[in-house]
């Protein structure tokens, strides 16, 4: 079963538990938002300065031109759809609709908002909005405020990142920082000047405080290593930054999304409804024991720990991650009906999933310290589940899960070169 199946299987089993009419009204509302999250794309935003490379970095992201270099908007939106149409929002409140990719020709006066819909693969589980950071202060405040409260990932482009653009970047929520990146774009042309290291060397300090990584990037570069219609240029692609970034966002995304996915498996561990509305759609229920559990993470999108880009899981580590991937795949694949079942379900297959972890791990190279370490807490983890498994109880299983999904993000962490 791949990731995106099973999502969509975690999102089939919440919408039927809320559709059965069994639950209390807090845990419906709850299950509500929760079933939003999962339906929704995760939002990436690409803010900037006038003239800092955005539409480019955007198309780039799309692997196609869509955007041309001044569309002129201070808000664009690129969506899925079944086919390219663009949207214009006017000040007055009405819209404008024109088939095709419509932002080459001319841009209505009036318009705050354009809604580009393309049937491109990426963005079948992301949305892209490009913000202008331009006019008055309060204008540029405006602007990054607008940035806070739609993304759930933000690429901030930029030559410089100076004093100003500090100053505005300063209010944003650290919760989003630590899922936000600063794209050095026109690389190339900093490096032909002569002063992109030097530019890295002033910004490392500021990107350790206020941003998840930095990234340069030869956007134009790494437009044409992968022009539509022409064979990719991997060698072009990789020198570019291109590769490096765009990697990096996706690798946000889909922690977004198994975050989103981490939550719901939570509510159905503990508020799963045993009746035919919620019964899987096919296949007999599992039985306690028989299979395993989740694939863990954190409350929320923007709440998610990030694994973070770096040396790549090996070894112990790699083998458990991949694991957990695998358990998480059967889990859904598996899940009972609910109540009693689920319960006795989600307790065994965390227990039975520590124990194997533990087992991974003991085969790490002798003298490990980071594998120690891991060990002890997997140790630890085993011994609690241990004794919610004699509770049985819908909080109990619910508490056997977070330690799974905690280990998850602990695992991920160490895999990548440690947290921070």
């Amino acid at each position: 079963m791949s990731g995106a199946e099973a999502h969509d299987l975690i999102h089939d089993r919440l919408a039927r538990t809320l559709g059965s009419g069994r639950l209390p009204e807090p845990a419906s509302r709850r299950g509500a938002q929760l079933l939003a999250r999962l339906g929704a794309p995760v939002s990436v935003v690409v803010i900037g300065p006038p003239g800092s490379g955005k539409s480019s970095i955007v198309n780039m992201l799309l692997g196609l031109s869509a955007i041309p270099e001044t569309p002129d908007l201070p808000v664009l939106e690129i969506v899925a759809g079944a086919r390219p149409r663009t949207v214009f929002e006017l000040s007055d409140g009405s819209r404008d609709h024109a088939e095709g990719m419509a932002l080459g020709g001319p841009v209505p006066g009036d318009a705050v908002l354009a809604r580009l819909e393309l049937a491109a693969p990426v963005l079948n589980g992301m949305n892209l909005t490009e913000i202008r950071v331009a006019g008055s202060s309060c204008e540029q405040r405006a602007a990054v405020g607008l940035a806070v409260q739609r993304a759930d990932i933000v690429l901030w482009c930029t030559q410089s990142f100076g004093p100003a653009e500090q100053a505005l970047w300063a209010e944003v929520p650290d919760a989003l920082k630590d899922h936000s990146f600063l794209v050095l774009t026109k690389a190339d042309r900093l490096l032909m000047q002569g002063v992109l290291a030097d530019r890295l060397a002033e910004l490392e300090p500021v990107v350790a405080e206020e941003f998840y990584s930095l990234f340069p990037v030869a956007t134009l570069q790494a437009i044409a290593a992968r022009a539509p219609g022409a064979q990719e240029n991997p060698g072009l692609w990789k020198a570019s930054g291109g590769r490096a970034l765009t990697g990096a966002v996706m690798k946000q995304v889909e922690t977004g999304r198994n975050a989103d996915a981490d939550s719901a498996l939570l509510f159905l561990a503990r508020f799963g409804i045993g009746d035919a509305a919620a019964a899987p759609e096919s296949g007999p229920p599992a039985q306690a024991g028989a299979n395993p559990a989740p694939e863990p993470g954190a409350a929320n999108r923007t709440q998610a720990a990030p694994a973070r880009p770096g040396a790549a899981g090996c070894g112990a580590l790699g083998r458990a991650l991949e694991y957990l991937a695998g358990r998480t795949d059967e889990m859904v694949a598996s899940m009972p009906r609910g109540g009693d079942e689920m319960r006795g379900f989600v307790l065994d297959h965390c227990l039975a999933t520590a124990t194997q972890l533990s087992d991974i791990l003991r085969g790490a190279a002798p003298g490990d310290p980071l594998a120690e370490g891991l060990q002890s807490d997997m140790a630890e983890s085993m011994d609690m589940m241990l004794l919610m498994q004699l509770e049985q109880t819908g909080a109990a299983a619910e508490d056997a899960l977070t330690l799974l999904l905690q280990m998850k993000k602990e695992l991920a962490e160490c895999a990548a070169g440690g947290p921070g």
